[in-house]
């Protein structure tokens, strides 16, 4: 018994990092009965209690930290998916929001990282590496809006008449079938009507083809400015434009081409 007894006082001095008397000496431990040696057992248990957890802090960090690297490495794939999937939607709002979300909840699941687990997690969790991917991230973002903003330009030229400003052909030809569709699903009336310039090739001659276009310009200019946004004016060849005139009847587009018969002849 005292054998045990000078064991664990030993480990309760180490514990404790051996305390120093007063007069520098280091105190030899007394035992005086048997309550001293509960006591001093309840003491160490408490002690190495406390230590306890901080040890298995110590010992599982390393593992979380591992788990939320291989966690963000599949993550990361994910918002990169994202961002080109919503690149095909030719929105740049849609790409901007896309890639601003996928920025900053990567960011918070970084900062979450480092707060819960410390600078135990650093080494395997890749600081660099994970701030490089929200730079990534970032880039990716922003190429993806530039990509789209590309895009539209590219599909307004196709369907824009270089002269006139117009829609060309192809564009009037799609929109007709698109309202046909639609007015035969839903029974709606929808009109089409062809705006003809009278004797345009002897206004050629005469005035030569510069004064031909400036006047195909203005007729163009003034069709947009008259018509809604739903409807379309596309150049349909030459000195002829179409329109199409959602939801309108019979008599309602008479009256709209004869109002722009008149402001025509007035321009």
């Amino acid at each position: 018994m005292p054998h045990r007894l000078d064991r664990i006082v030993a480990m309760d001095a180490e514990l404790l990092g051996d305390q120093v008397g007063e007069n520098g000496a280091r105190p030899a431990p007394v035992v005086d009965d048997g309550d001293r040696n509960d006591a001093l057992v309840d003491h160490l248990h408490l002690e190495t209690a406390a230590r306890l957890p901080r040890t298995i802090i110590r010992l599982a960090v390393p593992n979380a930290a591992v788990m939320a690297t291989q966690v963000s490495l599949g993550l990361i794939e994910l918002y990169f998916l994202a961002i080109g999937c919503a690149s095909l939607r030719y929105d740049w709002r849609i790409c901007a929001m896309s890639g601003a979300l996928a920025v900053t909840e990567y960011s918070g699941i970084v900062a979450y990282a480092w707060r819960f687990y410390g600078a135990g997690a650093q080494p395997a969790f890749g600081w660099n590496v994970q701030v490089g991917r929200v730079i990534v991230l970032i880039a990716a973002a922003l190429i993806s809006v530039a990509a789209v903003l590309r895009a539209q330009r590219l599909r307004l030229l196709s369907i824009t008449d270089r002269l006139t400003g117009a829609t060309n052909r192809g564009f009037f030809d799609q929109r007709l079938a698109e309202e046909e569709s639609r007015a035969r699903r839903y029974g709606h009336a929808f009109a089409i009507a062809i705006v003809d310039v009278d004797h345009f090739k002897r206004f050629n001659d005469t005035y030569g083809h510069v004064a031909g276009d400036g006047a195909l310009q203005t007729l163009a200019e003034t069709l947009k400015s008259s018509m809604r946004k739903s409807d379309v004016v596309a150049r349909y060849g030459g000195e002829e434009f179409a329109l199409i005139l959602p939801e309108t009847g019979l008599e309602e587009a008479a009256h709209k081409i004869e109002l722009i018969r008149r402001l025509v002849t007035a321009a």
